[in-house]
């Protein structure tokens, strides 16, 4: 395979690794009450600054990960974010039958995520990258 299709690949491994996170954040910003609610639902200690440090997370990591900048950076705060996400969200072991089923579809994907992100750190994102303003 070229060095060209190569970058052209990792540019969209580095979009697609983006959708679920821009799927979060529409679900969060389209209902912030809601997501406060869900927060302390699952007994997060002070829910507003929870969901706003959450929100700043994924924005921040997936402008870092779409431009290409800092993938460390982007790496260790998605990684962070899926696996308190993971923890306090998806915890399907309280459930029982069809809940608990889509629960550890989501919790184990998440994980796949984490897998994903961990090559993206090793293989870097590529030549085809937006440069840095600095």
């Amino acid at each position: 395979m070229s060095a060209d299709m190569q970058d052209w690949l990792l540019l969209a491994g580095r979009i697609l690794m983006t959708t679920v996170f821009f799927q979060s954040l529409h679900h969060h910003f389209g209902n912030f009450p809601g997501w406060i609610k869900a927060l302390q639902g699952w007994g997060v200690p002070y829910p507003v600054l929870g969901a706003v440090l959450a929100d700043i997370t994924i924005v921040t990591s997936v402008v870092l990960l779409i431009t290409g900048w800092f993938p460390g950076i982007a790496v260790l705060l998605l990684i962070i974010f899926i696996l308190f996400a993971s923890g306090i969200g998806h915890r399907f072991w309280e459930l029982e039958g069809p809940a608990r089923a889509i629960q550890y579809a989501i919790f184990t994907k998440n994980f796949s995520l984490i897998g994903g992100l961990l090559f993206y750190l090793v293989s870097g994102p590529g030549r085809i990258v937006i440069p840095q303003p600095w």
